[in-house]
């Protein structure tokens, strides 16, 4: 897998979950193996609590399983996140150093993303990103007082995490130095990392 994005179903107020996953390899669009019907790299939907895959057009039986829609032409994804906790924005970042962004739409059902136009690459500000991602995630959403809820945070294959916003924007939140004052972009992380996360306990139980 390239990455994988958790958001609450937006036509549920609790409770229930959708799992999206981003698959680098060739999958089979007809349901018969090797018979020259093979498609490239897509997103799923997954069961998040069995891990099933969820065909998303049921409507005829005989194509096999079809996806949420095609990754981005000629990238390896390797990271996914949702703009909020029930979005339908989602970014990915790729071994190169992309940041990437569609729309997932449909209902419980069905979901897909555009069929023309399906990913806009989101261009790098405000500072040099790395040469490649590695993992992506949405920022801590409680931490003093929900600065960082919008923010996303990548880690690069040049083993340092990356903040930015929305728009690509490098976010300088990191103090490199401990002296208590933000200066940098990116800070030192544990090189080789291959996703990461925030934990949903970042406010005081009491």
């Amino acid at each position: 897998l390239g990455g994988m994005a958790f958001r609450r179903t937006p036509e549920v107020a609790t409770g229930n979950y959708e799992l999206f996953v981003a698959n680098n390899n060739d999958w089979d669009q007809n349901g018969n193996a090797a018979d020259g019907n093979e498609a490239g790299s897509a997103l799923w939907r997954l069961n998040p609590d069995t891990g099933a895959l969820i065909d998303e057009d049921t409507s005829t039986p005989a194509t096999g399983n079809q996806p949420v829609g095609t990754l981005p032409a000629g990238a390896r994804i390797t990271g996914l996140a949702f703009d909020s906790q029930n979005g339908s924005t989602l970014f990915a970042v790729d071994s190169v150093g992309r940041i990437w962004r569609t729309t997932v739409s449909g209902t419980q059902t069905s979901r897909s993303i555009p069929i023309v136009g399906s990913w806009a690459q989101v261009p790098i500000t405000g500072g040099a990103g790395p040469a490649g991602f590695t993992g992506l995630t949405p920022g801590p959403q409680n931490v003093q007082n929900g600065a960082y809820s919008q923010m996303l945070f990548a880690s690069g294959a040049d083993g340092r995490l990356y903040a930015f916003n929305q728009a690509g924007v490098l976010q300088s939140i990191f103090d490199t130095n401990n002296d208590g004052v933000a200066d940098s972009t990116s800070a030192a992380y544990q090189a080789g990392t291959r996703g990461l996360a925030f934990s949903p306990l970042d406010f005081n139980l009491w």
